[in-house]
């Protein structure tokens, strides 16, 4: 207390500062029956002369490196963050304690925020964190989830049980990969794997650059697909996740292959027991089909040229005379083959041809999305 009295004095009897307060002091000087010249009128001292005032004055200065200590402020968001969720760890005095944060990790990293939430949870009694960000859901298991959201007007918590099923634990996987990343949507599209999220997402950006189509985040739809954990995917892939999905409270859209025969009447109805909505391709479309339907031999075939040239990939010896299915068939073997090229065949086709079944697809999810539609949609 005394050396910062001191410096307080001292800083008052520095020329700047007595020019400065004489020149404030000098037209009051009658009234308050003072001489403005006095060095020793003025002096600086903590808020009420206290411990607490001198602290309250005062602000962290931390040096992270060159160029050395800062305000903490000046550090940015996160380190400011960090300090203080470190403040609310510190005050975990009793592992009774109940915790209960809003908004968790809104300035942190994610790498940070999985690392904090999980402390909270091992330090605290019982640890009620709501956050936006899903690496801070991370250290938590999938029953101890509680995912808020509004169906028919009415707020809902939705909760998952124990997982019981080997289904129930493959579809789990997902998780942290994308269910919790797209917590904040009201509703998920699950495609059957990631060439079909590819294509989709790849004609949604060209939609919104060349027709300005808004995309379908835009109507709080995130488009996920059921074989990013495991390679497999497939309709059965898409009804284990979409499962998953409808017991977190998501309205879920499964957007399924045109498959013939018994396999494809069997997977149509799987589906369809587990999401809200179905979307299925035409008869015997995959989405190599999708991609190319509707659209002139010779755009293909340029297109496919393109992208093997793009890409290092040797196109068809007889590619140039190829139509109909000859021409599918290279389609499907230059984009499957090649670590999956469906986003860079769309992205190369000519700027403003649209394969009419691909829009189809998203229209028909965003309209479903919208609308909150269930049962089967047929393209």
């Amino acid at each position: 207390m005394d050396a910062v009295s001191d410096a307080g004095e001292a800083l008052a009897k520095t020329a700047e500062i007595k020019t400065s307060v004489a020149s404030v002091l000098k037209q009051v000087e009658g009234p308050l029956g003072i001489d403005a010249s006095d060095d020793s009128l003025v002096q600086f001292v903590p808020e009420g002369g206290s411990m607490s005032g001198v602290l309250n004055t005062l602000q962290p200065a931390i040096n992270l490196g060159r160029p050395g200590h800062l305000p903490l402020h000046r550090h940015g968001a996160t380190a400011a963050a960090l300090v203080q969720t470190g403040e609310a760890l510190a005050a975990l005095d009793a592992n009774d304690a109940v915790v209960i944060v809003d908004d968790f990790g809104e300035d942190l990293d994610s790498i940070s925020a999985r690392h904090l939430a999980s402390v909270f949870r091992q330090l605290a009694g019982q640890a009620w964190i709501s956050t936006r960000r899903s690496a801070a859901i991370d250290g938590f298991p999938p029953e101890d989830i509680v995912r808020l959201h509004i169906k028919g007007d009415v707020r809902r918590a939705a909760q998952i049980d124990s997982l019981a099923t080997k289904a129930e634990r493959v579809a789990a996987r997902h998780l942290s990969l994308q269910l919790l990343p797209a917590a904040s949507a009201a509703v998920v599209a699950i495609v059957e794997g990631p060439h079909d999220r590819a294509a989709l997402d790849a004609l949604a950006l060209r939609l919104r650059q060349t027709r300005k189509v808004p995309l379908p985040a835009a109507s709080g739809i995130a488009i996920i697909d059921a074989g990013v954990v495991d390679g497999s995917g497939g309709a059965p892939a898409v009804a284990r996740l979409t499962a998953l999905a409808s017991r977190l409270g998501f309205h879920t859209i499964g957007v399924i292959d045109g498959d013939k025969g018994v396999d494809g009447k069997k997977y149509s109805e799987a589906v369809t027991a587990a999401a809200n909505r179905v979307v299925r391709l035409p008869e015997g479309c995959a989405i190599e089909r999708a991609i190319t339907n509707g659209l002139d031999d010779a755009v293909v075939i340029n297109t496919l040229e393109a992208v093997c040239a793009a890409f290092g990939v040797t196109p068809p010896a007889d590619l140039g005379t190829q139509t109909d299915s000859a021409l599918l068939k290279s389609v499907v073997a230059v984009l499957k083959n090649n670590g999956g090229l469906h986003a860079q065949f769309v992205e190369l086709l000519p700027l403003r041809v649209i394969p009419p079944t691909l829009k189809a697809i998203i229209e028909a999810i965003v309209d479903s999305g919208e609308n909150r539609l269930d049962g089967l949609c047929q393209l």
